[in-house]
């Protein structure tokens, strides 16, 4: 399980572009068109998107995609043929920070996400389950963040994974179950444009 609280806000316009990804791939990320990183990834992206490229008034949006690696992520669509499940949801400018708890167990993905419209951490709701999602067995775990002609600042302010197990004999099952902490990404980028950045980091069996 993985816990993220992110801020994702801009002070010049109503308008942002183009979002960040929550990212567990068999290879580490490189700098690419997808959110800040690269495409035809294999394994899951999680994505917050903030603009609204097939003009369908349905942004921002949070969704999940897994690829083995064939698959171009469909932007003028923004991905939505493409995606596993997801939810419609404001997650700008809000006054704490959002927060989307990732967890992935027993072959099944569920992303719960808080509106940071409260500092309750009970404050959570359902954006997405999805069932039969099949993933890596080892890889890395990655953050990344992307804005265009438009601009937002993304700051992931902590991200932690824990285990989901019941017993220690399921521990070895599976590599994500295995706690670890990623470094914070901290981006200041104040309305600047085209700019991206990620990080990633390897979690073992």
């Amino acid at each position: 399980e993985r816990t993220t609280e992110t801020r994702i806000y801009t002070s010049i316009t109503f308008l942002g572009a183009d979002g960040l990804a929550f990212w567990y791939s068999a290879a580490k990320g490189v700098e690419g068109p997808v959110y800040g990183s690269n495409d035809q990834w294999i394994g899951l992206g999680v994505f917050f998107d903030s603009f609204d490229n097939d003009n369908k008034h349905n942004n921002p949006y949070i969704m999940a995609m897994t690829n083995d690696g064939s698959r171009n992520f469909d932007h003028q669509n923004d991905g939505s043929t493409q995606q596993l499940a997801g939810c419609l949801r404001d997650f700008r400018n809000k006054p704490f920070p959002v927060k989307a708890k990732i967890e992935y167990f027993k072959n099944t993905l569920t992303v719960l996400f808080h509106n940071g419209m409260s500092n309750n951490d009970k404050d959570f709701e359902m954006c997405i389950r999805a069932e039969n999602v099949v993933l890596p067995k080892q890889g890395y775990f990655g953050v990344s963040a992307a804005t265009g002609g438009l601009a937002d600042d993304h700051d992931v302010l902590r991200y932690v994974s824990n285990s989901v197990n019941s017993s220690k004999s399921q521990q070895k099952s599976f590599n994500w179950r295995i706690p670890t902490i990623l470094t914070p990404c901290i981006h200041k980028c104040h309305s600047c444009n085209n700019a991206q950045w990620r990080c990633f980091e390897k979690i073992y069996h």
